[in-house]
């Protein structure tokens, strides 16, 4: 085996996953409206997704104002930012009315889930047990500050990478061996960072790195062995790149 050369070739690929959301609407409002006799709406972001959320990205929270008689007498949507701004309701309404407020549809934000809205216990709000509507009593003359709040989720997916060793001299290579492949990653801008993975594989063994934003740009590396007597190793070559970036879709 003297003086043989041959290729330590690896071979990455990937897969990932992500939630999709639509997004609907009726007549709508934004920073206008009532100034008393409604409600005042202010929207949050948290979850280690909320930096993916683009500054400006608009909620559609949907109002059903509800009279006295227990009928629906108007129904729209306003556009929350989450930023804080509140949104007021687009009418004045006096005693015995009720507004009930619900997020039925989310923004599609690439790389993001969004889980169920969750409105805030507040004065004069009532909750469903799982805090996805609030139904505010209106009192003439007073705004009702209404707070919800979303939970963003980085969507995860995953890649991985598999050793071969090739070359006339392959067969001498131990079965038991193991080389060490170092992992370093690139996330979006805003999601949540990821460190660096070192792990040992044996020729034949794939190595799969989950939970990783999808978009992170991921970079294998790995030092060549050292040559022996009557054996010489080529460099590392990864197939088709040592970069693999974490796609959107499922696990096959």
């Amino acid at each position: 085996l003297e003086g043989t050369n041959y290729t330590n070739s690896i071979e990455g690929v990937g897969d990932g996953k992500a939630g999709s959301v639509t997004k609907g609407a009726d007549a709508s409002g934004t920073g206008g409206g009532a100034s008393r006799g409604t409600v005042a709406v202010t929207k949050s972001v948290d979850g280690d997704g909320k930096g993916l959320v683009p500054a400006g990205t608009e909620f559609t929270v949907k109002v059903e104002e509800i009279a006295p008689t227990g009928k629906i007498a108007q129904t729209y949507n306003l556009m929350v930012k989450a930023d804080g701004t509140p949104v007021n309701g687009l009418y004045q309404r006096g005693t015995g009315w009720k507004l009930r407020l619900s997020e039925p549809t989310f923004p599609k934000v690439p790389g993001v889930t969004f889980g169920d809205p969750v409105f805030a216990a507040g004065e004069g709000i009532t909750l469903t047990d799982d805090g996805k509507v609030a139904t505010a009593a209106i009192t003439p003359g007073k705004l009702i500050s209404v707070s919800l709040t979303n939970t963003a989720t980085a969507d995860r997916g995953e890649v991985s990478i598999t050793k071969a060793i090739e070359g006339t001299a392959a067969g001498a290579v131990s079965a038991e061996r193991t080389f060490p492949i170092k992992a370093t990653f690139q996330v979006p801008k805003g999601a949540p960072a990821v460190a660096e993975r070192d792990h040992r594989v044996a020729a034949g063994e794939t190595w799969t790195l989950g939970g990783l934003p999808v978009g992170t740009v991921v970079t294998f590396s790995e030092t060549k062995p050292a040559d022996t007597t009557g054996m010489v190793w080529g460099e590392p070559k990864f197939t088709p790149s040592n970069k693999v970036t974490v796609p959107t879709g499922s696990q096959a």
